[in-house]
């Protein structure tokens, strides 16, 4: 009976060692038992320290049962940060954050990243490197359907972008997902660099689903009080460029020119065509392009003006002096 028991006991403890499961398959580690793996550089696990989050690939992190942390980062800020945790329940955090910049362009507002996300965070903090911000959600976001929709689209074994057969990475508007997954002591991390690359291969429409539900996150988030004044040339159709004459930069313009001359007031008898160009300066609320929307059409930022303050057609795309 003493040796059949233990026999039972030993066969029980190699099962439940051998055991499949959610990350069975993939490039995990197993950090109860030293294992260890290289965590991107541009992950901001300070950020994640400040917030009393953990760094999610260290050993001393014991109560995790699941969890996903996610970074979006690119050339425009501010950055994304997600983390999605699973103990007795669902949680998540989403961050706003940027590296730390001491000067303040009092004519460029749109420059100043605490100015710039007015309305949408409330409270600013800083680690060594960067300065962050947790935005305000207009609802708050249904935490368990996005675990459970991220599960479905197979989060934990996406394989990393060095395990597709990826012709060639794009070589301009490059933007990179970090992703860190743990559950209890087994953690990977995978990296993929303007994901919407993967379209057309097979399996990684998941992949894309998962930005998508990250996506819908931001955006029911309170909008920015950065309410300013700007100046550029545009040709003043809904979705048309805006050429902000003061950076050389160029942003999307969501309004449609005829409308707001109208709402404005302006005894414009400006007759429209495909070709006009408009040299105009408007008042209006500035927000971040979405990282898929940004890589598709080149926009860092768009442009939704409200006023009209002057408006001249002009002849050629070139600021007048």
């Amino acid at each position: 009976m003493g040796k059949t028991l233990i026999g039972i006991i030993f066969g029980a403890l190699v099962w439940s060692c051998s055991a499949p499961h959610k990350l069975t398959g993939t490039n995990y580690v197993d950090l109860a038992n030293g294992g260890q793996m290289q965590v991107d550089d541009s992950f901001p696990t300070e950020i994640a320290g400040a917030l009393g989050w953990g760094d999610l690939s260290s050993d001393t992190l014991k109560n995790i049962v699941e969890e996903f942390r996610f970074s979006f980062t690119s050339d425009f800020e501010p950055y994304h940060l997600f983390r999605i945790s699973k103990t007795r329940g669902v949680d998540g955090n989403m961050v706003l954050y940027w590296r730390k910049n001491n000067d303040v362009n009092l004519f460029e507002p749109f420059k100043n990243m605490k100015q710039y996300l007015k309305g949408r965070c409330n409270e600013f903090f800083e680690s060594e490197q960067y300065q962050f911000c947790l935005p305000i959600f207009i609802t708050e976001p249904d935490w368990d359907r996005v675990f459970n929709i991220l599960e479905t689209r197979e989060i934990w074994v996406r394989p990393d972008q060095n395990d597709l057969k990826l012709e060639s990475l794009p070589d301009s508007n490059i933007w990179i997902m970090n992703t860190q997954v743990r559950l209890g002591d087994y953690f990977r991390t995978y990296t993929h660099t303007s994901p919407e690359q993967y379209a057309g291969l097979k399996g990684e429409s998941n992949l894309l689903a998962i930005i998508s539900q990250l996506q819908t996150i931001s955006n029911i988030q309170e909008s920015p009080e950065n309410f300013n004044s700007y100046t550029g040339i545009t040709s003043g159709k809904q979705g048309a460029k805006f050429f902000l004459c003061t950076e050389s930069d160029t942003w999307r313009f969501n309004a449609n020119m005829e409308d707001l001359v109208k709402i404005s007031g302006l005894p414009n008898k400006i007759e429209y065509s495909d070709e006009d160009l408009f040299y105009v300066t408007v008042s209006g609320t500035v927000h971040s392009v979405w990282y898929t929307s940004r890589n598709n059409n080149g926009y860092e930022k768009e442009i939704t003006p409200t006023e009209i303050h002057s408006i001249r057609l002009i002849s050629k795309n070139e600021c007048p002096k």
